[in-house]
């Protein structure tokens, strides 16, 4: 197993700062936080002003290659910036295509490789019906796939266990949505063994990439990093798919990062992470300047066993905010007249927020300076959050 490795470095309490797929990389990228490369707030595409990781190592005389599943991580988003190889497959393309074409390239790029390898296994409408038969939930048999629901549009119009309660999500693609009916504890069971079926059939695909590293006697000269850039709701607050929610459910990511010549024993790290740390991460591990105007910081501390101060971590989209501590989950809808916030103890259970002001005024401060999303009547009337 990859993340029990000698070298090996898991970090259990790892957030992404966006919910969605674009806005996740682009400050994955850049090293930001959503407000400040605006991404999901005023813009869809990756702004030219900003300098990304494969800039940076490019200008240090890295070749960097991205292969993709396209969608919104393809070529037309602003992500390539920096790539001399970006390999974008149709929309939705799994893993095990992007392994393919990386191992192509890397065949034939003879020093200093950087490789972006994604794949949208896991992603909605969570396929591979073959694996759920045969290892998730083999008895089942019913309305899920009687009344084919393993649509993006059906899944995504599912609201307190209601099929159809969004019909936005049918509209939105100009199809008709149907009367709104209620699944059972058995339908919803079903529709997340079909999601913990595609995790494992994008694990198949990540195993061949690490064994191929290995066979090209490349692995243990590598830094190897796997992540994924956001979770997914499952119906834990009623809801499925993500985009439009800051629960832990989808910002909690897994993060593994295998340094080369490492002998020590795996080991794990509980520290609050974010993915924009990992940016000045990398340039910090191989010797290359930050970028200027980064909210990340280098983990490397970490990584040779030392300590940080410990900091919250945060996240956005579109009118909502997060901020995550140890203890604490918090997050905000900015309307008309202020915002609303909910505070959960350690991200689950009721909203305690009117019972802790104090903790709800200590968390927004850590939302200090961060530009408000356009239209939003912020917090004091400010064009800051305060």
């Amino acid at each position: 197993e990859f993340a029990a490795l000698p070298g090996s470095v898991t970090f259990t309490r790892t957030y992404s700062a966006a919910p969605f797929s674009l806005a996740s990389y682009t400050s994955l990228f850049t090293g930001k936080d959503a407000p400040h490369h605006r991404v999901g707030f005023a813009t869809m595409e990756v702004p030219e002003g900003e300098t990304t990781l494969a800039e940076a190592l490019g200008a240090s005389g890295w070749t960097c290659g991205a292969f993709t599943g396209g969608a919104e991580v393809a070529r037309e988003t602003g992500l390539n910036q920096g790539f001399v190889v970006y390999d974008d497959g149709a929309p939705l393309s799994p893993l095990s295509r992007s392994v393919t074409s990386a191992f192509t390239w890397l065949d034939a790029t003879p020093t200093r490789p950087f490789a972006f390898v994604h794949g949208y296994d896991a992603h909605i409408p969570y396929g591979s019906p073959p694996l759920v038969g045969e290892r998730y939930d083999p008895t089942y048999d019913g309305l899920v796939h009687q009344r084919g629901l393993l649509t993006t549009p059906a899944l995504g119009s599912i609201e307190g266990g209601m099929l159809g309660a969004n019909p936005g999500a049918f509209s939105q693609r100009g199809m008709p949505a149907p009367a709104p009916f209620a699944l059972s504890e058995a339908d919803l069971h079903h529709i997340a063994a079909h999601y913990a079926a595609a995790v494992r059939k994008g694990d198949y695909a990540l195993g061949r990439l690490l064994r191929g590293l290995v066979d090209r006697g490349i692995f243990d000269d590598a830094i190897v990093i796997v992540l994924a850039d956001h979770g997914e709701e499952l119906g834990e607050h009623g809801a499925f798919q993500h985009g439009n929610s800051l629960e832990d459910v989808v910002l909690h990511v897994p993060l593994v990062i295998h340094l080369p010549h490492d002998t020590r024993p795996a080991r794990t790290v509980a520290d609050l992470v974010s993915l924009i740390d990992l940016t000045p991460t990398l340039l910090d591990l191989v010797g290359v300047a930050p970028i200027a105007g980064m909210d990340g910081r280098s983990l490397r501390p970490l990584l040779d066993g030392g300590t940080l101060p410990s900091r919250p971590v945060r996240a956005a989209t579109h009118h909502q905010y997060a901020v995550r501590t140890l203890d604490w989950w918090l997050g905000g809808t900015l309307a008309e007249g202020g915002a609303t916030w909910r505070l959960r103890s350690d991200g689950a259970g009721e909203d305690v927020a009117a019972a802790h002001p104090e903790v709800v005024s200590e968390l927004t401060s850590a939302l200090a300076g961060w530009p408000a999303d356009p239209g939003d009547e912020v917090i004091g009337g400010s064009p800051e959050l305060k």
